[in-house]
């Protein structure tokens, strides 16, 4: 925006130019004199091209004679008392330094590096690359690739940089920078650097920053990788195609009848066998549905055991559904009702075991099942010995995986809260004059332990229905732990200020 001012050339699509071009009239950017609009004849071919070599000039650095040159016409304009184009040329000057500030030099000693980051999940990378030329970012490149194996993230490093410089030439810049950036040393660096090396003519490094200007620089580019991947996720995921391709691929590699329409998925959460919690999870159409999400406190377990509790959350949901089938003036918009095409369950042959024992058990035969398990991305389907292996290529695999992703992460969510709310009640347990209201006031008005630890007694005495005297009470109770203990709400563990 600020270098349009300067060199106002032509930005529009080709549908805008060509019904400018038609009705004789330029577009806002016209009348604002940010595009020279070309498309009604403002300007001629030739003058539209300076115009833009003059931006690609400045894009390459060389902004040192054009400035110069500005501030010779704004002083030839004021020496003519020409003021209100030098007032122009005068902005002009301030928007190209701003910009220049912008594009300031990111590495003080002029390095020339390619910097390499990637963004991974189990089916596919994001790989981003920045190309520093004299100090400065002159381009970069991106792309989303699909994962064919396990490779792990150095591995995917050194499979890049083979692919990135097989090439003889790429345009605009040298073929091999040297010094290539990357988040993780390739098992093959030293082998890999000798090549490069060789075919450059100069000596090439490749390492890993560990701090300074190098570090903050491969930040930038590793946040623009997950960036890259989360746009590319979203959009793979909102297309139509794509999503009837996927539910097509799963209906044919678990032998359903018809595609699922809607499939719930299941996931158990716990800390060492406490706060058991389950989530229920709704994609309809291959997309989610979050007003239909359910959330489940494991009450019939005790301890550590995914397979007892999945069998549990499975036949509460589906039993709740059958009452709510036999009861006619229960309010649909409550009910548990709609019956699913297709069960997920996180986990492999032990947990879907338990998912099937349960739907047997209730007498639910038409309503099919499968496990995604984590490691390598199996299908497990009900007694069957081996599991259904999907291409990793595969939409279908990416809708499960995304389905299963969802469904943890929301057991995930429920599980972090009771366990935060669980901990702060508990240190206060042995408070006198401490009852159950009172514990749960401090919980909603502080939310965590490391908050109310934190809290003055004053402080405390301002939560309703606290005094002075009940507040030091508390803040005893909580100074019994030894000096920086304090406890990670997300994980549980005791921790230390060091």
């Amino acid at each position: 925006d600020l270098l349009l001012r300067v060199f106002p050339m032509r930005s529009c699509s080709a549908g805008t130019f060509r019904n400018a071009t038609q009705t004789g009239r330029p577009c806002l950017l016209g009348y604002i004199d940010k595009c020279s609009a070309p498309c009604v004849g403002s300007v001629s071919a030739q003058e539209h091209r300076e115009i833009v070599a003059d931006f690609c000039q400045f894009m390459a650095g060389r902004s040192g004679p054009m400035m110069k040159r500005l501030e010779s016409r704004m002083s030839a304009a004021a020496a003519n008392l020409e003021y209100e184009k030098a007032g122009r040329i005068r902005d002009d000057l301030a928007a190209l330094k701003q910009a220049s500030e912008r594009n300031a030099i990111v590495l003080p000693d002029g390095t020339d590096a390619d910097v390499v980051a990637l963004a991974e999940d189990p089916l596919e990378v994001a790989v981003q690359i920045f190309h520093v030329r004299g100090g400065r970012v002159r381009g970069e490149r991106g792309w989303v690739a699909d994962r064919v194996d396990d490779a792990d993230s150095s591995e995917l490093v050194e499979s890049f940089l083979q692919q990135l410089y097989n090439d003889e030439v790429r345009e605009g810049f040298e073929v091999i920078p040297r010094e290539i950036l990357v988040p993780a040393e390739p098992p093959a660096a030293q082998a890999l650097s000798r090549v490069l090396t060789e075919r450059r003519g100069a000596a090439v490094t490749i390492r890993v920053p560990q701090r300074g200007t190098k570090r903050t620089l491969l930040d930038t580019v590793q946040r623009n990788a997950g960036e890259a991947l989360i746009r590319h996720k979203t959009k793979r995921a909102s297309d139509l195609t794509t999503r009837n391709r996927a539910l097509e691929e799963i209906q044919q590699a678990i032998d359903l009848s018809e595609v699922p329409l809607r499939i719930e998925c299941y996931d158990i959460s716990n800390l060492q066998g406490t706060e058991v919690v389950a989530s229920m999870v709704v994609f309809e159409d291959g997309l989610p549905r979050k007003s239909e999400y359910r959330r489940f406190v494991i009450k019939g377990v005790e301890g550590q055991n995914d397979v007892a509790s999945m069998h549990e959350v499975i036949t509460r949901r589906f039993r709740r559904m059958l009452d709510d089938q036999a009861d006619e003036t229960a309010d649909a918009s409550r009910k548990f009702t709609y019956k699913p095409a297709l069960v997920v369950v996180d986990g492999g042959p032990p947990q879907v075991a338990a998912a099937h024992d349960a739907l047997a058990q209730l007498g639910i035969t038409d309503v099919a099942l499968c496990g995604l398990a984590k490691r390598l991305e199996e299908v497990w389907l009900p007694e069957d010995e081996y599991p259904v292996i999907l291409p990793r290529s595969s939409e279908g695999l990416y809708l499960l995986q995304r389905i299963r992703d969802e469904a943890h992460r929301f057991a995930i969510g429920h599980h972090r809260g009771r366990r935060s709310k669980t901990m702060v009640e508990s240190v206060l347990d042995d408070v006198p004059g401490l009852g159950e209201v009172r514990r749960k006031a401090l919980t909603k008005h502080f939310g965590s332990l490391k908050k109310l630890r934190a809290a003055t007694v004053e402080e405390v005495a301002l939560v309703p229905g606290f005094g002075r005297t009940t507040a030091e009470a508390v803040k005893a109770a909580l100074g019994e732990t030894s000096p920086g203990e304090a406890i990670n709400t997300a994980t549980g563990e005791v921790v230390t200020d060091g």
